[in-house]
């Protein structure tokens, strides 16, 4: 079957469209879906799939900023399609395709969750939860942790943030740059009250022995 020129003017619209792709998924009718996946990229992204794959997160998001004041929505868009994707390749067991389509998408919906330029509904911060089940049995790429890190500690997951922090420092060997966001980090916590942090299961203590830990020399971690 033949989908040609999928055009998506409404959040409505792309619901039906994803459901559609979402119900042939799972009746193992993938090549359709990818059809649909594809039609819907190239008449409203300008996106081939295969383009879709090679580009960066950061180049993907320069191109749908430049598509409009639905910048937002579309990264919304194109991370449900990359995830569709990735579950078809999951099932096929390509899964180093999989992977890096889940982390895209993963990267797709942190960004979008910090922007703010749009109202992220919890349907998506669950997508994210989702996501990262997935993701985290896998070596994460650096700038995939660090946009991890930033999205923990705006839904004060301060304890998993100081996790993800202090493997970031391990595995560049204390990188000034990761040091000095760590830092900021301790410090931003520091200015909250005891009662704040343990209401988000973390105390003062905690953060004054990270803070300590981050200044030690990179040999010492």
């Amino acid at each position: 079957m033949q989908h040609k020129g999928i055009l998506i003017k409404s959040k409505e619209e792309f619901a039906k469209v994803l459901s559609k792709i979402i119900s042939l998924r799972e009746s193992k009718k993938f090549e359709e879906a990818t059809e649909i996946i594809s039609d819907v990229l190239e008449t409203n992204y300008g996106l081939t799939l295969s383009e879709l794959n090679k580009k960066t997160t950061d180049q993907l998001l320069r191109l749908l900023n430049s598509e409009g004041e639905s910048a937002n929505e579309k990264w919304a868009h194109v991370a449900d399609l990359l995830i569709e994707e990735a579950e078809m390749n999951s099932e096929n067991n390509n899964e180093d395709l999989s992977f890096h389509q889940y982390v895209k998408a993963f990267n797709l919906l942190i960004e979008l969750a910090r922007s703010e330029k749009t109202t992220f509904t919890l349907g998506y911060h669950a997508r994210i939860n989702e996501l990262f089940s997935k993701i985290i049995i896998y070596d994460l790429p650096l700038d995939t942790k660090l946009k991890l890190f930033y999205y923990l500690e705006s839904q004060y997951k301060f304890a998993t943030a100081d996790d993800i922090l202090f493997n970031m420092i391990e595995e560049t060997n204390g990188d000034p740059h990761i040091r000095e966001i760590g830092i900021a980090f301790f410090e931003r916590l520091l200015r909250k009250s005891e009662s704040e942090l343990l209401k988000h299961n973390y105390v003062r203590d905690d953060a004054e022995e990270g803070l300590a830990r981050i200044k030690i020399k990179p040999q010492q971690y």
